[in-house]
């Protein structure tokens, strides 16, 4: 007996033996339990017990004739309806998977919130840094708030600025960038020509003297702050905080910078407009 329609029949739930009597009654159109065993090689007590399964499954009809004489059903129209009945299932499962998931999301929407553990992380290698950008990009935010010195740009802090702000750029994300330094205007607008990205909400101010440099505030969840600690590359080592106390402060030490009066405005892209 062909193999192929045996593995093809599986897929509608038969059993290897039961495939097998199927396809013999098909056909042969009607028969007997004695051809059929003579033609598959399988006992007839077998066969008998696996007759209540093809007739459960509408594939056959049985006389009350002896001997008993089976008859199939036509093919097309039997799997048809086995295809209709496995369609059905699958609808009352997936709209009952539809259900719990209203349910759960419910249930779970009128939970109090888990307060985010407060978190410090020292970010001491190139891998380390990536995989933090990573996470806090893919929570999609709105604003980092940079604040650096004007030598940074001339090295290689002043390269993975011009990396970092086109991955931004790309996430759609606004930049203020603040530079702490005294060099003249048109010279940092020269710098900052160089690592400003394309196509992207950036601003960028300079000021002689600031509390406090080197660090980026993510919208109001997170802090990293450069340290003395280098990483193999001459990067600085990177504290990451979500400690809101600790982002408050450096958020509001970058307003107050970037609102001073002697802030010296470099780069706006107009869209940036309304961003506190």
């Amino acid at each position: 007996m062909h193999k192929e329609l045996i593995c093809k029949l599986a897929e509608f739930g038969f059993t290897e033996n039961q495939a097998k009597v199927y396809l013999c009654i098909a056909q042969s159109g009607k028969t007997y339990v004695t051809k059929i065993s003579k033609y598959i090689l399988l006992h007839r007590q077998d066969i008998y017990k696996l007759l209540p399964k093809l007739e459960k499954m509408e594939l056959i009809t049985r006389t009350l004739d002896k001997p008993v004489m089976i008859e199939a059903l036509p093919i097309e129209k039997a799997l048809e309806r086995l295809i209709n009945k496995e369609k059905e299932t699958n609808d009352k499962r997936i709209a009952q998977l539809q259900r719990n998931l209203s349910e759960i999301a419910k249930e779970i929407n009128q939970q109090p919130k888990i307060a985010k553990e407060t978190r410090f992380t020292l970010l001491t290698t190139n891998v380390a840094l990536r995989n933090r950008i990573n996470i806090t990009l893919t929570a999609k935010p709105t604003v980092f708030r940079v604040v650096s010195s004007t030598e940074n740009l001339k090295g290689q802090v002043g390269q993975f600025y011009m990396k970092f702000f086109q991955m931004l750029a790309l996430n759609k994300t606004k930049i203020q960038l603040l530079l702490v330094g005294a060099e003249s205007s048109v010279e940092l607008a020269r710098a900052i020509d160089k690592i400003a990205p394309k196509d992207c909400y950036f601003s960028a101010r300079a000021i002689e003297k600031c509390a406090s440099r080197d660090y980026l505030v993510v919208d109001s969840c997170e802090a990293w702050i450069a340290t003395q600690q280098k990483m193999s590359d001459e990067y600085p080592s990177i504290l990451w905080t979500n400690d809101l106390n600790i982002i408050e402060t450096y958020l509001e030490c970058f307003k107050e910078a970037w609102r001073n009066p002697k802030a010296i405005e470099l780069w706006k892209n107009e869209d940036i407009l309304g961003i506190a």
